[in-house]
């Protein structure tokens, strides 16, 4: 799968943690998606966010902030 092309502006483009995993080797990608699954058993309401130029995926808390990342 292809990066999304960034655009002229500022902000980063729009892609689902899916497509950050899907980067990356199968067996990497089974990892990172039980680690993703962990996370989000374990916090409710946590909010999870792909992160095209770092290759991640982050996740925060609606009323803590930021806790955590996993970077296949």
């Amino acid at each position: 799968m292809a990066m999304p092309k960034a655009s002229k502006s500022l902000a980063s483009p729009r892609i689902a943690p899916e497509g950050i995993l899907a980067l990356f080797a199968r067996d990497v990608g089974a990892l990172a998606e039980r680690l993703s699954a962990i996370v989000k058993q374990e916090v409710p309401g946590v909010v999870e966010k792909a992160h095209v130029g770092w290759k991640g995926i982050g996740y925060r808390h609606p009323e803590k902030g930021y806790f955590c990342g996993i970077f296949p």
